[in-house]
């Protein structure tokens, strides 16, 4: 009797561990699906888009003058009701109807670099910058004058 009784244990003993490697091999299954399921990576932007958002851009600012009313100290303050609203406008409103574009005193047409919708970022001559790729950020590049010399997404 002790034979036997030592089989079924045996026989237990394996039921067990094939259970165990069945239930790990479905849970492993599980979580594959929902990875594969889960919420879609970050994707770049093609080239003819960012090429297409580019061009909106450099006909918009090269030539003008820009103002980064950013880089003046000032008391931090939430934007009024609608500034926000005119920040989020879209890109099919002409340029001309655009909150951040004003002719100065001098006649110079200049770019408030404040409220151009999205992520910018100005780049004057000897601005430390640094690499890392947004390719939703405009880079608004200005020589010594503040004069606009190209515009990208990078």
């Amino acid at each position: 009797m002790p034979a036997r009784g030592l089989g079924q244990l045996v026989l237990s003993a394996l039921k067990v561990a094939i259970l165990a490697v069945l239930f790990i091999d479905v849970t492993h299954i599980r979580l594959t699906k929902q990875q594969q399921s889960g919420p879609a990576m970050i994707t770049m932007p093609s080239q003819e888009e960012t090429a297409a958002k580019q061009k909106v851009w450099e006909d918009r600012l090269l030539g003008r003058f820009l103002v980064d009313e950013r880089d003046q100290p000032r008391a931090p303050a939430a934007a009024p009701p609608e500034q926000q609203q005119q920040q989020q406008q879209s890109a099919d409103v002409p340029a001309e109807q655009q909150p951040w574009l004003h002719v100065a005193d001098d006649g110079k047409h200049m770019v408030r670099a404040s409220l151009i919708p999205g992520r910018v970022r100005a780049i004057w001559p000897g601005t430390p910058v640094t690499r890392d790729l947004c390719p939703t950020r405009l880079n608004v590049c200005c020589d010594n004058t503040g004069k606009i010399t190209s515009v990208g997404f990078y």
